[in-house]
């Protein structure tokens, strides 16, 4: 689910079910009224994994991803436009492609594109490792404009970013190598970059470091790398934070340059110039991240209540902790106009939304109730670009970072 904006109105955009199909809805905040829905081609098999907004044309267009692959739709007229975004592996690639492991968007000269990951595996007994590539898609024609080579196993993290006015792609992969791309000339720039040990890379996130263009990778098992775009060599010593990492923000301290890594059992802050901690912030489950200036707001569950606390950045003091819910699913929080939202799915028809700028819940939202556990809510980021990872369904792993842009990036 997600808190946006669409025609001057406050929205919230959520994936629930009727008796027969998903459906997706979209919900004034102020009124409490859905105000329109979109019944998803899909099945009960086929719920929707992921939402997002993004601008086609000039056009406000949600965009769908399921199992079966990407759809798109016209916000405001709730029709669905262009064509599917599906590899139907009729493309004489190895093995079959279980589902699009990784996602996000970005603009190449004016052009939006969709871009994916590869979860390829190989149906017969070979040892021999399987090509997955990192795909980019034109949404309108649906159409695969690229597939770029290079990785050997799922690709599990994207971002997308600028490097000397190129616009560039960072690809984390349980090959253990993070690769970077041109997404203009569609090739890889240098050799590929090995992650350590062998863990391969869960979070990317780019951003600057002395006026130098940087990204920081991080692992399932706690491990942290920072490296420079330009020369494509790390800086600095591997930094081990203690807690699986699937969330990374980067942003700036008093003008110095940290990164904000979460994960299921901690969150902590890096310092970028010394590669060293600057502090642990908690140690219970970050279910959400959002970074402003100087502060980090985070969504934690402490297994008896989903709280949303505020740190600051420069004292790494605690400064607010504000009760959401005894318990809940599905949290999320995001960077809306400037004001931070948080929401959580308190029971099976219901969505509570939080205004934590203000500290006080602006709406309950009730929703048809889902028709089965553990599928209720999706949420994507709309109208914003939220620095909080995609929920996905238990038949599916977690995709973190997709749908996203790493903040730092412009």
């Amino acid at each position: 689910m997600a808190v946006g904006w669409l025609g001057g109105r406050q929205v919230l955009v959520a994936s629930h079910t009727d008796e027969e199909s998903p459906l997706v809805g979209i919900w004034d905040l102020t009124t409490r009224e859905m105000i329109g829905d979109i019944s998803y081609d899909g099945t009960e098999y086929d719920f929707p994994t992921h939402l997002e907004i993004i601008d086609i044309a000039g056009r406000p267009t949600l965009v769908i991803e399921a199992e079966s692959g990407i759809d798109q739709w016209d916000l405001a007229t709730r029709r669905k436009v262009h064509r599917p975004i599906d590899d139907g592996d009729d493309d004489g690639d190895k093995g079959s492609l279980d589902a699009f492991a990784s996602s996000t968007v970005s603009t190449v000269e004016g052009q939006a594109l969709i871009i994916t990951g590869e979860n390829r595996s190989d149906d017969s007994d070979s040892a021999m490792p399987v090509k997955n590539a990192v795909a980019l898609w034109d949404p309108v024609s649906g159409r695969r404009l690229a597939a770029m080579q290079g990785h050997s196993a799922e690709i599990r993290a994207l971002a997308a970013g600028e490097l000397d006015g190129r616009p560039v792609l960072l690809s984390g992969s349980d090959d253990n190598t993070v690769r970077l791309w041109d997404l203009r000339t569609r090739r890889q720039l240098g050799d590929p970059t090995p992650s350590w040990p062998s863990h391969g890379a869960k979070a990317l996130a780019v951003g600057r470091r002395d006026g130098a263009r940087i990204a920081v990778s991080g692992e399932e098992y706690g491990v942290l790398q920072v490296w420079d775009l330009t020369t494509r060599r790390r800086l600095g010593r591997p930094m081990k934070a203690g807690h699986e990492i699937d969330t990374l923000a980067i942003t700036e301290v008093d003008g110095l340059p940290v990164v904000v890594a979460a994960g299921p059992n901690g969150l902590s802050v890096w310092n970028l110039t010394t590669f060293t901690e600057r502090g642990r912030l908690a140690a219970t489950s970050v279910r959400g991240l959002a970074v402003r200036q100087n502060s980090v707001v985070a969504v934690v569950d402490s297994d008896t209540q989903i709280l949303a606390r505020t740190w600051d950045l420069r004292t790494l003091r605690l400064v607010d902790t504000i009760y959401l819910a005894p318990n809940g699913d599905y949290p999320t929080v995001s960077l809306v106009g400037g004001s931070v939202f948080a929401t959580v799915q308190t029971d099976t028809s219901s969505i509570a939304v939080w205004d934590l700028s203000q500290r006080r819940r602006i709406s309950t939202i009730t929703v048809p109730p889902p028709a089965w556990e553990g599928e209720a809510i999706t949420f994507g980021s709309v109208g914003c670009s939220a620095a909080v990872p995609s929920s996905a369904s238990p038949a599916r792993a977690p995709r973190p970072g997709s749908w996203t842009h790493a903040p730092g990036v412009t």
